[in-house]
């Protein structure tokens, strides 16, 4: 029962540093985001001031 309940905790392992890779990716993927915003609405600016 108790080898069986630390098996069970060591799998969970995985998912852990699964989600602090995901944390530590999220700024870079914000940031990608933003920078695709912001040549969108550079692109629009511009469109609108050369009409």
């Amino acid at each position: 029962m108790g080898y069986k309940q630390s098996i069970q905790s060591t799998t969970n392992i995985p998912n852990i540093s699964s989600l602090s890779s995901d944390l530590i990716n999220a700024p870079a993927i914000a940031r990608s985001e933003y920078i695709i915003i912001t040549e969108k609405g550079l692109t629009n600016l511009i469109e609108n001031l050369l009409k």
